[in-house]
């Protein structure tokens, strides 16, 4: 199971995510939150509560990578786990990715939990299945949304 939060200050987007990339629903949710960011100008990815990935998260990653650059946002990972850093290093992803491995490399106040209701900030993706999506709170500057 994959949860995504996104939170939203200004122009970035923080994809909160937790749990496993892999094949099936976790791949295309990750990638969903990633395309239903459309209004973003850079997009973050914190991959520090990330167990597990596979071949098709590995897809998934590069493929929203592209889909950010050829729409001009900023796509970033931060804070991989020691498992998904040795992943990225044997497959060379590591030299293909912006990757930082600094608290500092999120925007202020993206290092806490988002709270739990609210306004849901994500769209769905035509073609790309969102399966359950749970609200949090708003704030002007901080809008999050669970994909489950």
């Amino acid at each position: 199971m994959l949860r995504v939060k996104a939170e939203k200050s200004g122009n970035v987007v923080v994809l909160h995510c937790k749990g496993h990339i892999v094949n099936g629903v976790e791949a295309a949710s990750m990638r969903a939150a990633v395309i239903s960011q459309a209004d973003a100008s850079m997009v973050v990815l914190d991959l520090s509560r990330v167990d597990v990935i596979d071949a098709h998260g590995l897809g998934a990653l590069l493929e929203s990578r592209e889909w950010a650059h050829a729409n001009g946002k900023g796509f970033t990972l931060v804070n991989p786990t020691r498992l998904i850093q040795r992943v990225f290093a044997i497959t060379r992803l590591d030299s293909v990715f912006n990757i930082s491995f600094r608290e500092d490399a999120l925007p202020a106040g993206a290092h806490e939990e988002p709270p739990a209701t609210g306004v849901a900030l994500l769209k769905p993706v035509e073609g790309i299945p969102i399966h359950g999506v749970a609200h949090c709170q708003t704030s002007k500057l901080r809008q999050c949304a669970d994909i489950v």
